[in-house]
Order: C-alpha cells, then structure tokens, then sequence
C-alpha cells in the first residue's frame, strides 16, 4: 500500500465522512438542488423547461402574453443560471404586449419580478420597439424602480431604465 492511500473501510471515519457526502449529493441531485431546482417548478411548466432552449423560444411564443411572462418569472426565480434569453420573445411582441406587460409591473409585488420584468422593457427598447416616447412605460418603470428597496435590483433596474428611457444609445446607435 502506498503512504498516500488509505483504505476507505466503512467503519472507519473517513468511511463514514465519504459515505455521508456522497448521500448527500445524490439527495441534493434527486431533488433538484444541484439541477435547477425543477421540482420548484409549477408541474404544467415541466415539459416547457425540459425543451431545448431554441424550442423555448419557439414555444413560447404560442402562449398567450399572461402564459410568456408565468413561464419566464417561473424560470427565472428557480432555474440557474436563470433563462433570461426568454425575455426576447416576450419583447419581440413589441406595443401589443405594451400594456400587459405595465399591467404584469404595476401588480408585482416582489422586486426580483419586477426586475424581471423591466429587463423585458429593456429588451423591447433596445431591439424590437422603441420605448422613450412612451410616458406610461417610462414613468411606470421610473415609479417602480424608485420604491425598489434592494440596493442590486435597484441598480440593475436604473440602467434598464436609462435605456427604456433612450438616455443610453443602443446597439443600433453605436
């Protein structure tokens, strides 16, 4: 036996140290804590999260506006890392998904949605609609963002903002 090596007996401390660990990471894995959280994850949005992500975006789109943003919050609050690309889709929609969407910000309650959802506002503005004319989007979002108590999200919130609101160029200015 080399000096390096240590008989692994299940009796032995070490046994028993490696035999708790690996019980522990096969109880974290089947549950979902090392994948994802997917048992957190409402039963009917299963089979949508276990599409590829290209079938995703796809998919998503044949949802009703209400379903997309269930589906996207769903994802991200649970999912990591969090599959924001599903915010494209939903701000692909442009003005029709407008009002909804103000409707989605305005009733949130938890500022991870609402971050969430500006992101989506930040998309639209930055690639598919422009939003800085839009007083209702600007102002609403400025509101939200302004009662935001966590420091980050409110960070993350105010560049979101700046770009909804056209005072930083997009990719299609630069």
């Amino acid at each position: 036996m080399t000096p390096n090596r240590v008989p692994l007996a299940v009796g032995s401390s070490r046994g028993r140290l490696l035999f708790t660990a690996v019980w522990i990471w096969c109880f974290a894995l089947g549950t979902g804590l090392l994948s994802g959280c997917p048992s957190r994850i409402p039963l009917e949005y299963r089979p949508f999260f276990a599409l590829p992500l290209a079938e995703q975006d796809r998919e998503i789109q044949k949802y009703p506006l209400d379903k997309q943003v269930d589906l996207y919050l769903s994802g991200v609050r649970v999912i990591r890392p969090p599959p924001i690309g599903l915010a494209y889709p939903i701000a692909k929609s442009g003005p029709a998904a407008v009002p909804g969407l103000l409707r989605r910000l305005r009733q949130a309650q938890d500022e991870v949605d609402q971050l969430f959802i500006i992101y989506v506002f930040e998309k639209m503005a930055k690639f598919y609609y422009p939003l800085k004319d839009n007083t209702d989007v600007v102002t609403s979002v400025r509101e939200v963002v302004a009662r935001m108590q966590d420091p980050l999200w409110r960070r993350e919130s105010e560049a979101s903002l700046r770009v909804i609101a056209g005072l930083e160029p997009n990719d299609s200015q630069r």
